[in-house]
Formats: C-alpha cells, structure tokens, sequence
C-alpha cells in the first residue's frame, strides 16, 4: 500500500504542479488504476478537469465512498478533494474497506483504530489526516502527502528521491525522427524501471 501509495502521490502530485493551470483528477478509486508490470498507471480521466474550471462547476461527480465530502456541496473543489481520495484508497488497500464516517463527516472511532490496527503508527496518522471533513485541516498537498509515506517507508524525504526530470525532443520540420525517439527514450526509461509521461506538443 505504501510503495502504490508513493507512486499516486507522484503522479497527482504532478497533475497539480502543471502550470499556469493545474489538474485536478477527481474521481480516485480502484476501477480507475491498473498495476502493469508492478507500476501503478492512472486511467479513466473523464471526471479531470482544470482548477480554473473547477472553480465554477455546477454538476458535480465522483465514487461514492471516494468522494471528498465538498463534492457534495457547493464548496469549491482544489488539490485538497484530491488528497482526500488517496486517504481513502490508501485505508481501502490496507483494509479491503471503507472508513466508516460519523454525521459531521468525521472518521469513526472503529475506523480509526482499524488503520491503527493494519498501518504502522505514522502511516495512519498522514492517512486519517488525509480523511479531515475539513480541507484545512488536511494534508495541502500531494507532495506533502508524498513526503510523509517516503519518510515512513525509508526513514527519508523526496528531497534525496530522483527529481522529476522534463527533457524536450524538438524538430524543425515534421517526419525528421522526432516522435520516433521520444518514444525510444521513453521505452527505454520503462525499461529501466522509472516511470514515464509522453506528451506531445505541435
């Protein structure tokens, strides 16, 4: 749970940081992840939309159960609704089942001393904060979530993990090769077990 949750917070953690105008992906459950090959891959970007966007929504989506409690309200969505999910997915893969949630939205006590009973002292700890109701009282960020679990699975921070790494394959004309290696290169790095985003911009 640990290693997948690491993986998530990296990806969600780089929807975030695109700028000027940040995803956010929404609708975190496990329909919407597949492992291939040991490697978490995010699918099913149907509910992602823009920040900006999300700002204004009127119809409002999301997985029962997964679903940060502002999705049900008027309350503006943010990184924050997002945090919430991978709490929720990170409780569900330790215990195969949801928090229990009091009126006010809280976490039950029973489903306190389950992540208690099946994490370690500091996994649940980033998990229940993960589940706050309230969104300023969450973890802020993915990256914040993400320190926390790299701290507890190796005692260090994402500040001695390999950065993200952006390298840009340009060509002057279409049909010279360009997309040919940026493909290469990413195969490559797959390969050698790092992880990989292609995009491509004309």
């Amino acid at each position: 749970a640990l290693s997948y949750g690491i993986e998530l917070c990296r990806i969600i953690s780089y929807l975030h940081s695109i700028e000027p105008n940040p995803i956010l992906y929404l609708d975190l459950q496990p329909r919407n992840i597949l492992i291939c090959q040991g490697a978490l891959k995010l699918i099913d970007f149907d509910q992602a939309v823009t920040a900006r966007s999300a700002k204004t929504m009127r119809e409002r989506y999301g997985t029962e159960g997964f679903a940060a409690p502002e999705q049900y309200t008027d309350e503006p969505l943010d990184e924050r609704t997002d945090i919430y999910a991978i709490g929720v997915l990170l409780y569900y893969m330790g215990t195969g089942a949801f928090p229990g949630r009091e009126k006010d939205g809280r976490c039950t006590d029973r489903a306190r001393e389950r992540a208690q009973e099946v994490f370690a002292r500091e996994t649940a700890a980033v998990i229940m904060r993960c589940l706050n109701p309230q969104k300023k009282l969450r973890c802020q960020s993915a990256e914040e979530v993400l320190e926390a679990l790299l701290h507890v699975k190796t005692g260090g921070s994402a500040q001695n993990q390999m950065p993200f790494l952006k390298v840009a394959v340009a060509g002057s004309k279409p049909g010279i090769g360009v997309t040919h290696v940026s493909l290469g290169v990413s195969s490559y790095l797959s390969g050698r077990g790092l992880s990989c985003l292609y995009r491509e911009r004309n």
